[in-house]
């Protein structure tokens, strides 16, 4: 048996950590097209960002597009990624075998330990990212 020494953070610590980082108060409404292996929850945070949590459960790259998120402003987004260090893993999902935007996370707290990735989106466009297989990512949207 493969021992997990005392205190090593399981696969879902790291799903409440992205929660927690992008997800706000108020759930809003969100959709994704039947069958398509991809779900979609969204908020909005006390101070007006919009929070999304996007989670790709398919075996292939996905490219996401969000709309709705710029009809009044142009925004910046910071986004977090969950994703495995291999795509080759038996279990993409062991807590020993993720990846917390890019990196094997040995510091904590995340947020703090590893830069958030970002984007800039202009009024009216969509936004568009790339997600890994059995991917979870988090982005909360800032007015800019």
């Amino acid at each position: 048996y493969d021992l997990i020494p005392d205190g090593t953070p399981q696969a879902q610590f790291y799903s409440f950590a992205l929660y927690e980082l992008a997800f706000g108060s108020i759930m809003l409404n969100s959709s994704t097209p039947l069958g398509s292996g991809i779900k979609s929850y969204a908020s909005k945070f006390a101070g007006g960002e919009i929070g999304l949590i996007v989670v790709n459960e398919n075996d292939s790259h996905r490219t996401i597009e969000a709309r709705g998120i710029t009809s009044e402003h142009g925004v910046e987004v910071n986004g977090w990624l969950i994703e495995a260090r291999s795509e080759e893993s038996d279990d993409p999902l062991a807590s020993d075998g993720l990846k917390f935007n890019g990196n094997v996370p040995l510091k904590f707290p995340l947020h703090s330990s590893y830069e958030p990735y970002t984007l800039e989106v202009s009024m009216g466009e969509a936004l568009w990212f790339d997600m890994p297989p059995y991917s979870a990512a988090g982005l909360v949207a800032y007015e800019s």
